[in-house]
């Protein structure tokens, strides 16, 4: 349960419906009875979507680091163009 809902959420970009659905399904989940099947099934999607989770954090911090790095290189030439 909420995992198709889950996945949608991340396509589109919308992080914060991810956490809010993210506590939906770990309360769901707490509430219910599942057999060793469900169960199994239950775990997979979830790492499915931890995995998607943690693709994103990557990427940000790579791109977070780029900026960086271009900024920092920016003023460096900045810098450098007004000494004399």
């Amino acid at each position: 349960m909420y995992a198709k809902e889950i996945h949608q959420a991340i396509d589109n970009g919308h992080l914060n419906q991810v956490w809010d659905l993210m506590f939906k399904r770990t309360a769901w989940i707490q509430n219910h009875q599942f057999s060793p099947e469900e169960a199994s099934e239950l775990e997979r999607e979830t790492l499915e979507i931890r995995d998607r989770l943690v693709a994103i954090q990557k990427k940000t911090h790579e791109e977070m680091e780029r900026s960086t790095l271009t900024r920092n290189a920016a003023r460096a030439y900045e810098g450098w163009g007004h000494q004399k």
